[in-house]
């Protein structure tokens, strides 16, 4: 399924496959070169503009007071398209198998990282399952106290074991803490299948994870009394930086 099909199929008029299209392959663009790239009318591409930006999906820019419009990052479609899920003919597992399409397309004319929020446990339970899409080897800085409960058995119960199904592999650098947690987790690594390495005499923050795998980071506040939110970044570079200074400290260790 190409782009085009997927946006039909998540709701888009012919019109607005048609305005999206446009800003997603040419990056910015002023008003008359959509109307010219389109063939719509000046009166219909404002209409479909403004509530493209209502729902999050473009973005209005004004330059030397000259208005502009640009698409979102294609996690903004991702987030439209859950609130809109019971009237698309599109299922969600379809829909994420096409998404990197768009991605891609939006890489090709933007140079911009792609930046998703979460929130609340079931927010961070989505992001964490983004780290098993591309079944990469994942990195990890973690420490292992202060996690939210909800959150931990998500983790231990239902996380790992399709990580270990998937035969997804971690390396996870963590610190001391509760004795007794560091003396179960390392004991687990065999069957969970993850390295693990304690950086001993130094401490990471409680209750926070930072996750490289493939182009993408994640990072995680999962302590209790926090609110908890995540974010994940796509970008190659910053991937590979910290993949690299991940790989230094491990060494080092």
């Amino acid at each position: 399924m190409n782009y085009k099909e997927l946006l039909k199929d998540s709701g888009f008029s012919d019109k607005e496959i048609l305005v999206y299209s446009a800003l997603l392959e040419n990056d910015i663009l002023p008003v008359t070169d959509i109307i010219r790239i389109s063939g719509l009318k000046k009166g219909i591409i404002y209409k479909i503009l403004y509530d493209l930006e209502d729902r999050n999906i473009v973005q209005k820019l004004i330059k030397d007071k000259k208005l502009y419009f640009k698409v979102t990052h294609p996690y903004k479609l991702r987030e439209s398209f859950a609130r809109d899920l019971t009237n698309a003919k599109i299922k969600k597992e379809s829909f994420e198998l096409a998404l990197p399409s768009i991605i891609e397309s939006y890489k090709k004319s933007h140079n911009t990282p792609g930046v998703m929020t979460f929130t609340g446990a079931e927010g961070i339970k989505e992001a964490y399952s983004d780290t098993l899409k591309e079944g990469k080897e994942i990195k990890a800085f973690l420490c292992t106290t202060s996690v939210d409960k909800e959150i931990y058995n998500y983790l231990i119960h239902k996380y790992t074991p399709l990580r270990v199904s998937k035969k997804i592999f971690a390396k996870v650098i963590t610190s001391s803490g509760d004795e007794q947690e560091i003396k179960e987790y390392l004991e687990g690594s065999q069957k969970s299948f993850r390295r693990v390495k304690l950086l001993k005499d130094r401490t990471l923050p409680d209750g926070v994870e930072i996750d490289i795998y493939g182009s993408r980071i994640l990072m995680v506040s999962f302590k209790s009394e926090n609110d908890l939110f995540a974010v994940i970044i796509e970008d190659s570079l910053l991937s590979s930086f910290l993949s690299s200074v991940f790989e230094i400290i491990w060494e080092d260790i």
